[in-house]
C-alpha cells in the first residue's frame, strides 16, 4: 500500500508540472534565441552586421503587421551612414519626416511609409558614431489609420498596432 502512495504522489507531481530542484538540467541558452527577420524594405549599409546576442535584436510580422528593433554595427563613419540612409530609404518607399543631431556623434532620423490608406509603417533610426565605426538601430512599427466615418470630419487618427514601440 505504501508503494501505491509513492506512485500516486509521483504521478500527481508530473501532472501538476511540479519539479524537484536540482533534478532537471538547465535549458540550453540557445533555445531562448529567437530568429530575427530582416525586412526587405530596410536597407543596411554594406559591412554592417546584425547584433543578435541575448535577443538584442528582434522582429515580428504577421499579415500587414510588422514590428522590430534591429541593432547593427559596422565600419563606416556616422556621416557616411547618414548619407547612405538618405539616398537608399526613398528607393524602398520611405519618406524622411525628421532628422536631428543629438550631440556631434549621434543622429536620429524618423521615416514613414504609406503602404495603403489604412496602414503606415514608421522607423526611428538611431546612429551613434564611434570614430571610424557607427552603431545603427532601427525601431520599426506598424500604425493603423482609423478611416471610419466617425473620423471623416477630422484628420485620420493613427493608432498603434500590437506591442511595437511607437514614437
Amino acid at each position: 500500500m505504501k508503494m501505491l502512495h509513492v506512485i500516486a504522489g509521483a504521478a500527481c507531481l508530473g501532472l501538476l508540472g511540479c519539479s524537484i530542484p536540482g533534478k532537471h538540467p538547465p535549458s540550453d541558452a540557445g533555445d531562448l534565441i529567437q530568429p530575427v527577420e530582416q525586412f526587405a524594405d530596410v536597407p543596411v549599409p554594406e559591412g554592417f552586421r546584425l547584433l543578435t546576442d541575448a535577443n538584442r535584436s528582434w522582429s515580428r510580422s504577421q499579415g500587414s503587421f510588422r514590428a522590430a528593433r534591429l541593432y547593427y554595427t559596422g565600419g563606416q563613419r556616422l556621416a557616411e551612414v547618414q548619407r547612405y540612409l538618405r539616398e537608399r530609404m526613398p528607393a524602398y518607399g520611405w519618406e524622411l519626416e525628421s532628422e536631428e543631431a543629438n550631440g556631434h556623434q549621434a543622429v536620429i532620423q524618423r521615416w514613414i511609409k504609406h503602404s495603403d490608406p489604412a496602414v503606415h509603417y514608421t522607423i526611428r533610426v538611431d546612429l551613434v558614431g564611434k570614430g571610424p565605426s557607427t552603431d545603427l538601430s532601427y525601431v520599426y512599427a506598424t500604425r493603423r489609420v482609423d478611416l471610419s466615418p466617425l473620423h471623416s470630419g477630422s484628420t485620420a487618427e493613427a493608432t498603434s498596432s500590437g506591442k511595437g514601440h511607437q514614437d
